[in-house]
């Protein structure tokens, strides 16, 4: 499966990272919410510290997704 952008992933990719990114930042918003009323325990230093790298990832993710459609409007554009 290619994953150069939206319109040629498939059904079930767009909805898993749709799902796992609403996920990501409704549990980012709950924490902070949390963080506000409480000290942080190492639950919540952990929690904060693993959306960090998977919003990270998300994050690589998307770009390479973007540098990938540049480079076919690029090419079509070329050639």
């Amino acid at each position: 499966m290619k994953r150069g952008s939206w319109a040629t992933a498939g059904r079930r990719a767009v909805l898993t990272d749709l799902l796992v990114a609403w996920g990501l930042a409704t549990a980012l918003v709950r924490l902070v919410a949390r963080l506000d009323d409480d000290h942080p325990g190492w639950t919540d230093s952990a929690v904060l510290g693993a959306l960090f790298v998977v919003g990270g990832h998300f994050r690589d993710r998307l770009k390479e997704r973007r540098r990938t459609r540049a480079r076919a409007a690029a090419d079509r554009d070329v050639g």
